[in-house]
């Protein structure tokens, strides 16, 4: 596929996600009562969350995820029945430049794929501080791991298991897109293949994001390897990470962006053009690092699921 670049169009669709919940806290009594509530209590009668469940214990640590899925309420022993057949499946990594944030903070994000009907893992992993980039990534490699070895019990569909992420979050989920399915093995984690990325402004070129850090981000990122930089940029870089193993790509990004520029994902998606994998970019015009309004959101979600439909019926 060729390099697609779109562009936010001001005619857009209302698109109606959980957040509306939030939304409706704050308007008017009449407002509230004209408000279409039903895509949201729909998605609460038929979504079970099971929450801090541990996928790795390292360094100490006890690395935790939450799972979200479909399922009907029973309302008596058992409880709840999960559906008879696997679900689509949403893994999302949260951002915050490797060294803040957690999972907690990021729900708001993966709660279209929930209204949808998807399965959802999110995830929390070490950060810069506690382990080194290279950390970072192997505890998202294990994450992803995690969840095709809990498929069965979750009913996760694992030709349609689709990573995310936003800022770093995107890096993380590039990187364990492009490295799964080439690894022999990796301590106990297999190699995978993934269906998808939804890339959301993540870093793909780590020389050139270096060039923004200041002296005290720099020196934590390149934690273990201040001996060598360039070696730990070029390995964990996602546009030097593209294979023919590679799934595809879809990636949202301001053009203002000053965090990471623009110019990165059109780099990305140039060299996956070249190596035949099928993506799409995103633009979304003026906008900076992830500032987008309800309606920019709502069009970087049309083109999300027009593009997954494609992908995943072509699996």
């Amino acid at each position: 596929m060729s390099l697609r670049v779109r562009t936010v169009r001001t005619n857009c669709i209302n698109y109606i996600a959980l957040a509306l919940t939030l939304w409706a806290c704050t308007k008017s009594s009449s407002e509230k009562e004209n408000a279409n509530l039903f895509p949201l209590l729909e998605a609460i009668e038929s979504t079970v969350v099971e929450s801090n469940i541990i996928y790795k214990e390292v360094d100490g640590a006890k690395l935790m995820l939450d799972v979200y899925t479909p399922s009907e309420n029973l309302g008596e022993e058992p409880w709840i029945r999960r559906p008879d057949e696997p679900k689509p499946t949403l893994i999302y990594f949260h951002g915050g430049g490797w060294a803040s944030g957690d999972r907690i903070s990021r729900t708001m994000y993966v709660l279209p794929y929930v209204e949808k009907g998807w399965a959802v893992v999110n995830v929390d992993y070490r950060l810069l501080g506690q382990t080194n980039l290279p950390g970072c990534i192997e505890d998202c490699l294990s994450a992803v791991d995690w969840t095709f070895k809990n498929a069965l019990k979750y009913e996760f569909d694992t030709t349609r298991i689709v990573v995310s992420g936003e800022s770093a979050g995107g890096h993380l989920a590039l990187m364990s897109a492009m490295i799964l399915p080439r690894v022999k093995r990796l301590g106990t984690i297999k190699p995978h293949k993934l269906a998808a990325v939804v890339n959301w402004y993540g870093v793909s070129d780590l020389h050139r994001a270096a060039a923004y850090w200041n002296a005290s981000y720099t020196n934590i990122v390149t934690r273990d390897f201040e001996s060598n930089p360039e070696a730990l940029y070029t390995n964990a870089s996602p546009v030097n990470n593209i294979s023919s193993e590679t799934p595809p790509i879809i990636s949202i990004h301001g053009d203002k962006d000053h965090n990471h520029l623009f110019g990165q994902s059109i780099e990305l998606h140039e060299a996956l053009d070249q190596a035949h994998i099928p993506n799409e970019l995103v633009k979304i015009s003026g906008k900076k690092h992830g500032n987008f309004t309800a309606k920019e959101m709502e069009y970087a979600f049309n083109e999300i699921w027009e593009f997954l439909d494609t992908q995943l019926k072509a699996k």
